[in-house]
């Protein structure tokens, strides 16, 4: 999920190895210009630049951060996160249990819009845990937290 940054110059990344999970910002020849979140008890993902701010909003699993994401036990979870580009402070935007994953800006960088299996509780299967992801928006503050659809069908991926 690489993601341009809005003048177009540098892209954002999630980067694994050495037991080791990072968001980086790299250069258009793929120069490593800087690492905005670094950990080894967390797996970063799908970082995506805010258009209007110096924002990334990325998913947090609570996994080490070299294991790949394993859906075959349904226990992992993934929270939505926001670090500055310039501080690198991090703060919480969807923390909850279960996913909230792969968020996506709106074009004036007010709202996001995530996949999430938030309201989903007894899911065996891998089918029925798909079958229950749904679309939410939230205001880059956190507040406003609207689920959008509701229905048995795989609602994943959103885009503005």
């Amino acid at each position: 999920c690489p993601s341009w940054s809005p003048d177009g110059a540098r892209v954002t990344v999630a980067a694994s190895a050495d037991d080791r999970s990072s968001i980086v910002v790299m250069d258009l020849s793929g120069a490593v210009l800087d690492t905005l979140i670094s950990s080894t008890d967390s797996h970063f993902d799908c970082p995506q630049w805010s258009p209007t701010r110096d924002e990334v909003v990325f998913t947090r699993y609570h996994i080490p951060g070299n294991r790949l994401f394993d859906l075959s036990s349904l226990s992992d979870d993934g929270d939505l996160e926001i670090v500055d580009v310039e501080t690198k402070t991090v703060r919480a935007l969807v923390v909850d249990e279960g996913i909230s994953n792969y968020g996506g800006w709106s074009r004036d960088g007010e709202w996001i819009a995530f996949q999430s299996a938030r309201h989903l509780s007894g899911a065996t299967t891998q089918g029925e845990w798909f079958a229950g992801l749904e679309i939410y928006v939230v205001r880059r503050d956190g507040s406003g937290l609207r689920r959008l659809t509701h229905n048995d069908h795989f609602d994943a991926h959103p885009s503005w």
